[in-house]
């Protein structure tokens, strides 16, 4: 019989893992996210009782990684085992954040919770936006603003956007107010949550 070299398999399973990992889309890192150990559908349920049953999305990046002829074995190296790892955990992150902002997409257009800048990005636009999403407090009452995601043509109408506020003490003044609204918003709905134990 041949040796098997438990820890050996669990060490290099850990650091193909990791390197997988790591080509994941670094957006995705900061969604809150809940294992699931079986199935291939779950349940969302939202804080106002809606739900909605999810499909889990099959990526084809891992099933890549069996692709392999049985000649290729003989002269394949540990590089060659990274590399393969690696471009296949770059290419399911970048399925999952193509999957994910084509769902947001549909669902913002259900719910009508969306705001079409039409190609010309205003304060008055943001601030409606602004109002249209939850936005979080910490424990000193700063809001903790959400991540905005957008090409390069987006980024830099926003952060103009956010410049022109900063310098406007009338839009400085409205978007105080629009926190304040949300800050409100926020605590009702800390003191309605059900504490479960």
């Amino acid at each position: 019989m041949l040796p098997d070299y438990p820890k050996a398999k669990n060490e290099l399973s850990r650091i193909l893992t990791r390197v997988f990992a790591s080509g994941r889309e670094s957006l995705l890192f900061s969604i809150q996210s809940a294992p699931m150990h079986e199935g291939n559908r779950g349940k969302i349920t939202r804080e106002d009782g809606s739900q909605d049953e999810i499909t889990f999305q099959r990526h084809s990046a891992a099933s890549d990684l069996n692709d392999l002829a049985e000649d290729d074995y003989e002269h394949f190296t540990w590089n060659d085992v990274i590399q393969r790892v690696a471009a296949a955990g770059r290419e399911m992150g970048s399925s999952m954040a193509r999957h994910m902002f084509a769902t947001i997409e549909s669902i913002t257009k259900q719910t009508g919770n969306r705001v079409d800048m039409e190609g010309k990005p205003t304060p008055e636009k943001f601030f409606t936006l602004l109002r249209k999403i939850e936005i979080s407090f910490d424990v000193y009452g700063q809001p903790e603003w959400p991540v905005m995601v957008g090409d390069d043509i987006a980024n830099k109408a926003i952060r103009s956007i956010l410049e022109q506020i900063e310098r406007t003490p009338e839009l400085r003044k409205e978007l105080k107010s629009i926190i304040s609204e949300k800050r409100e918003q926020w605590r009702d709905s800390e003191s309605c949550r059900k504490l479960v134990g």
